[in-house]
């Protein structure tokens, strides 16, 4: 899902709703950094990280770079899948372009999110998922320098994935 649009200048995106930030940011709950504390769900953040570089690579696209800021905002949104705030989706996307915007000015920030209850070869499996899909397809080719992925997992089971991309300014 793209958050922006070509035809109005990013800095105006990222102004306008920075004049709400603070009601946002008081009903958002913790803005400090989330930390990945499960050592597996790490692995999962990192090996998805590899794998999307790689893809990108072997398509003769240049490879991001990872940021813990963007990952600390994804990991909020992926706990808030697995704790049931909210499904699957990307209810909030505004409030992670501006958390994302405090940090790094971006011009193009979009994301991917998945989840799934299969451990065994969740990376290949998730990737694969998102390149059959045309729109998570278009996220992971696109022109972007940085990212950031953050995985959770649910009482039931289920591993949530989101990946925020981002082209700086």
């Amino acid at each position: 899902m793209k958050w922006h649009d070509r035809g109005i200048p990013s800095s105006l995106l990222q102004a306008l709703p920075i004049l709400c930030l603070s009601t946002l940011l008081s009903c958002s709950g913790d803005n400090g950094i989330v930390r990945q504390e499960d050592p597996a769900l790490a692995r999962f953040e990192r090996g998805m990280f590899d794998a999307v570089n790689r893809y990108r690579d072997s398509a003769g696209l240049g490879t991001m770079a990872w940021n813990e800021t963007v990952a600390s905002i994804a990991r909020k949104h992926s706990k808030d899948m697995a704790e049931g705030k909210f499904g699957l989706g990307h209810t909030g996307a505004n409030r992670r372009t501006i958390k994302v915007g405090e940090t790094i000015p971006w011009k193009s920030i979009s994301e991917n999110v998945a989840y799934s209850t299969e451990r065994t070869d969740i990376i290949n499996f998730l990737l694969g998922r998102w390149l059959a899909s045309s729109g998570h397809r278009v996220n992971i080719e696109g022109d972007y320098d940085l990212t950031g992925i953050g995985v959770a997992e649910s009482n039931d089971g289920k591993i949530y994935f989101t990946q925020i991309f981002v082209l700086r300014e």
